[in-house]
């Protein structure tokens, strides 16, 4: 399975354009990755009240227990994080809801983009070759 998460996260990162491993050097990616998002200003009113003002998506890390907390509103997800990359992660959160075809709960792939920008990409958002099934709306950090 880690076999697969690490072609998985290779070819999505192509796809999303990620900076590269290079503008990450000596800093740790669940270091980075924590603080308050938003999605991209560029979608307009498509965004609702997932804006910094209002109900930003807030990312908290334990790395000694690699647990990920991330909040909305009143909603908190929580989950282990099951293998690392130097720009990127991936999730199973803990009572998933969302179930693929076969059976299992969904995992979810964080990826930094740059250091403000984030995507987050769901196993049943890909098909059986890895191609994306749909657009995935980028997070902005908040300042």
């Amino acid at each position: 399975m880690i076999r697969a998460l690490l072609l998985i996260s290779f070819l999505i990162a192509a796809l999303i354009g990620t900076t590269g491993w290079y503008f990450y050097a000596n800093q740790d990616v669940l270091d980075l990755i924590e603080g308050k998002w938003e999605l991209d200003p560029e979608m307009g009113d498509a965004r609702g009240s997932f804006v910094c003002e209002d109900a930003p998506q807030i990312i908290e890390i334990d790395k000694k227990n690699l647990r990920i907390t991330s909040t909305r509103g009143n909603k908190s997800k929580v989950g282990n994080i099951i293998v690392t990359y130097e720009d990127s992660f991936w999730v199973k959160y803990d009572n998933e809801q969302v179930i693929e075809d076969n059976g299992f709960p969904v995992a979810w792939l964080f990826i930094l983009v740059d250091r403000n920008t984030l995507a987050q990409i769901r196993t049943d958002w890909l098909d059986e070759d890895n191609n994306l099934l749909r657009n995935i709306p980028k997070r902005v950090r908040c300042n």
